[in-house]
């Protein structure tokens, strides 16, 4: 088993230079952080103090975070060729060339923003009604995308070959990563615990604040798919070796989105992510019997969810659920309340 905790992201990669390290890579982070930060010293630092600040370089030489964030494309290739993400639409599952595949073996600022460019390609609008208008949701957002990417950058196993892959299907976007899940972090825990295998590659990302804090990406991913009734991110496929995450583009509950889209901002920004996943089981009416109903104050402070003697129901919904023993939420919908 490969040691655990081990941040090979800040081991120096014996004989690198500056000179290896891409000019154009790190006047795009120049900018990120300076637009981030503005701190204005940063528009006018040479470039090898600015690696210095953000810890890219040290006193001992060129880091391997430095390689995968800012490296030129042959100098990678001699010295980390795994280090590449390869994107790939298909617009079929059957087996068989992709209709679309690019490949990135520079550093991570150079193809940044490529990757999205590609997934909206081919991003379909999907449209659900709400009484006399009509309105629409993308089946990938931008955020979600790109948070996607930065995990998977920031949290693969380096010291394993094999690239990341990002397969984009018709309604599915699948992230592939080398390294099973960082020690300590399951997928019953993963919105709850941070461990990042490269630390120093997301300290260099909050820096220019493509990430807020270390290990909140899962949690916005979730957020996400849950405020436009999208399935949870999926793991299946995921081992030891691998991370498998798949995102789901269509929408599965219009009555959900629905529902989501008229809270107003106000309440929205205070609903935690255990506030959100309750909503998720009430409207899947998936894992409602282990639920105790205690669980839904912060909702019924936010006036999002009532509780009477016999139901848990939405606020100006029309969903209505029985609970069962008073400590519950029952499986099954007794029928509608309409206002």
């Amino acid at each position: 088993m490969l040691e655990s905790g081990h941040n090979f992201s800040s081991d120096i990669c014996t004989d690198s230079i500056i000179n290896d390290l891409d000019t154009n890579a790190i006047n795009i982070f120049r900018e990120k952080w300076h637009g981030h930060s503005g701190n204005e010293r940063l528009t006018n630092l040479a470039d090898e103090q600015l690696l210095i600040d953000c810890g890219a370089i040290t006193d001992k030489g060129v880091t391997y975070a430095a390689l995968i964030l800012f490296g030129k494309q042959e100098i990678i290739q001699k010295k980390l060729h795994h280090a590449e993400v390869i994107f790939e639409y298909r617009p079929k599952e059957a087996a068989g060339p992709a209709a679309q595949r690019e490949e990135f073996g520079a550093g991570f600022y150079i193809y940044y923003d490529r990757i999205w460019e590609l997934v909206n390609l081919h991003n379909d609008d999907q449209y659900y009604t709400d009484g006399f208008y009509k309105h629409s949701v993308k089946s990938y957002y931008e955020d979600v995308v790109r948070e996607s990417l930065l995990n998977a950058v920031s949290h693969r196993d380096y010291r394993l070959g094999g690239g990341i892959f990002i397969r984009q299907y018709q309604s599915r976007l699948v992230i592939e990563s080398p390294g099973g899940l960082p020690h300590g972090i399951t997928i019953e825990n993963i919105l709850n615990r941070q461990n990042a295998r490269n630390k120093l590659i997301a300290d260099i990302f909050k820096l220019c604040g493509l990430v807020e804090r270390s290990g909140q990406g899962m949690n916005l991913i979730y957020e996400s798919a849950i405020k436009n009734a999208k399935p949870l991110p999926d793991f299946n496929g995921s081992d030891m070796y691998f991370v498998m995450l798949t995102l789901t583009g269509q929408v599965i509950s219009t009555d959900m989105l629905s529902y989501i889209k008229k809270i107003d901002e106000e309440r929205l920004n205070k609903i935690t992510m255990d506030d959100y996943l309750l909503l998720v089981s009430l409207f899947t009416q998936k894992g409602l019997a282990s639920i105790d109903i205690t669980q839904f104050e912060h909702l019924v402070e936010l006036e999002i969810v009532r509780i009477t003697g016999d139901s848990t129901e939405l606020v100006n919904g029309e969903k209505v659920f029985v609970i069962e023993n008073q400590s519950a939420v029952n499986r099954r919908s007794i029928g509608s309340k309409h206002r």
